[in-house]
């Protein structure tokens, strides 16, 4: 399209009479920039690629480490009866979508649809980047509720005790115990949920 474009000034400027000018494209020559400016565009997008793809790729080794991760906290869980198994496969299947869309998007690349290849990781994956993720968040908190468990049980040991030396002490502590009680059955809700 270059070349097109230069050697149709270049005949311009070569003319010694209008239809000369009018012979050699000046008509054309509107529609020579305008795709001269399309491929432009689709050069910026060629030039950005190898760093797009090398963002791709290290976002996708760290959802391959958090998958790994992810399965050895969902069998961790399964022994203590909490199922996330629903939540794990999707994040598996979301990480095993994004791949295929990183590998479509080169063929696209490659095929010359640079525009193409670029709206495909920027829609069908990045995009789709915190909808994947909200799973392995998922997976995560309900690990984190297991530590909660042991911490809460701690906590209400360690009010007891603080009960129990205030009342050795003759304080009057029917509205702690009151608050213990609350406190036990709220924690027990949040441990059937």
């Amino acid at each position: 399209k270059l070349v097109t474009l230069k050697t149709t000034i270049a005949t311009i400027k070569n003319a010694k009479t209008w239809d000369e000018v009018a012979e050699a494209g000046l008509d054309d020559m509107g529609d020579l920039f305008d795709n001269l400016n399309d491929s432009r565009e689709q050069l910026e997008i060629c030039a950005r690629w190898p760093q797009m793809l090398k963002q791709v790729d290290k976002q996708l080794k760290d959802l391959d480490k958090q998958v790994t991760k992810s399965k050895s906290l969902v069998t961790k869980l399964s022994a203590k009866g909490i199922d996330v198994s629903v939540s794990f496969n999707a994040f598996e299947v979301g990480v095993a979508k994004m791949k295929a869309v990183r590998e479509a998007a080169v063929l696209k690349m490659q095929g010359n649809d640079a525009q193409g290849a670029f709206d495909l990781l920027q829609d069908d994956l990045f995009g789709q980047m915190d909808d994947v993720m909200q799973n392995q968040q998922t997976i995560q908190t309900m690990s984190n509720l297991g530590s909660f468990n042991a911490q809460f049980k701690r906590g209400l040991a360690d009010a007891q005790k603080q009960i129990n030396t205030l009342k050795r002490k003759k304080i009057d502590t029917t509205e702690l115990v009151t608050m213990l009680a609350e406190s036990k059955t709220k924690g027990a809700e949040v441990l059937t949920l």
